[in-house]
């Protein structure tokens, strides 16, 4: 009985940790996502600056 309960909780807080995990990386994603798109942008505007110098 008692060793079920011990898996039963460990299997809650597994759950419960993924979940957590999940959102944390998501959210990350999205920050490097951000980051990124910023950059692509900026280089695009730098060639363009490039394309009008030549």
């Amino acid at each position: 009985m008692s060793v079920s309960q011990t898996l039963a909780d460990a299997q809650q807080s597994s759950l419960l940790t993924r979940s957590n995990f999940r959102k944390m990386r998501d959210k990350w994603a999205k920050k490097r996502m951000r980051r990124l798109r910023r950059k692509r942008r900026a280089m695009r505007a730098r060639s363009k600056d490039l394309d009008e110098v030549e």
